[in-house]
């Protein structure tokens, strides 16, 4: 890390950042998230956040909002939420003053059941056909697909275990029979160690980056014309689909693992069951 190097005092704020986090339990992408923001504030302004001014601080969030140009809220937010745990828990300064993150929520994007299955038959190559379908078939986040080992498959079951989620949580969820016949193709051609998709790497999992760049990929290959979807683009999609097939907002609540239904309540915007059923007063004026 470039900052250890050139800024004095960054390596021990970087080691009592990530033993406080630890200590609280929080995520090892949490660390990364606020090490990496740290590390870039500290490199431009060539000190430690705790030596500097209100006004140099407001500066510094004025520079991250005109690099995004307001596309996206998340380094944003990043940084904020950052420094809020560096002068609390790090430091144990009083905290600047610092804005709320104002968070806007616009609908998510979501494939169609044919976008689907055009985007799944893609690839090439059977493992990526394979992890872009699973990732759809369970509602998975990227980082809990990378995560899976080949234990937290139970064939017999029809399982598939999640492992320290979002939130610290783990859960349960149905393997689709599709899926489970892929699997055992996928798992006689590759033949992964303890993850279930290894990368390059001898011991080391799948990397999101990669599945990323397969999911670009494939989109680009099916012709689907939606610039915003992302390998996230599958978990909304699953939770669309399962409402509009009829699942409860409870089940779909639990599969994806959120918090509160609130969440969950968001797909409910998407269903097309709903909005097709519903005739425009135009098409009434026309006898349509």
């Amino acid at each position: 890390m470039r900052a250890i190097a050139t800024v004095s005092g960054f390596e021990a704020l970087n080691a009592a950042l990530k033993t406080s986090l630890i200590i609280r339990q929080r995520s090892a992408l949490t660390y990364l998230h606020y090490s990496h923001q740290l590390a870039s504030m500290c490199l431009y302004f060539n000190c430690l956040p705790c030596e500097l001014s209100q006004a140099q601080i407001d500066e510094y969030l004025v520079y991250i909002l005109g690099r995004t140009q307001g596309k996206s809220v998340t380094v944003y937010k990043q940084v904020i939420f950052a420094l809020k745990y560096y002068f609390r828990h790090v430091v144990r300064l009083p905290v600047p003053i610092l804005p709320e993150v104002i968070q806007r929520y616009g609908l998510p994007v979501v494939l169609s059941k044919a976008e689907c299955k055009r985007l799944f038959s893609a690839p090439i190559y059977l493992k990526h056909r394979i992890v872009l379908s699973l990732i759809y078939s369970a509602g998975l986040r990227i980082s809990e697909a990378v995560k899976l080992k080949i234990s937290d498959i139970d064939f017999d079951r029809f399982t598939l275990m999640v492992r320290d989620g979002k939130g610290a949580k783990d859960r349960c969820l149905p393997l689709s029979k599709v899926i489970a016949q892929g699997l055992v193709k996928y798992m006689a051609e590759f033949k992964p160690q303890n993850w279930l998709f290894n990368s390059n790497k001898i011991g080391k999992p799948y990397s999101t980056r990669s599945i990323q760049s397969v999911m670009q990929q494939s989109i680009t290959k099916a012709g689907i014309d939606k610039p915003k979807a992302s390998v996230h683009t599958l978990r909304h999609s699953f939770a669309t689909h399962l409402l509009e097939n009829g699942v409860n907002i409870v089940t779909v609540q639990a599969l994806m693992g959120h918090s509160k239904i609130e969440t969950t309540l968001v797909y409910l915007q998407l269903l097309s069951r709903d909005t097709q059923s519903v005739k425009s007063p135009l098409d009434s004026l026309y006898g349509r």
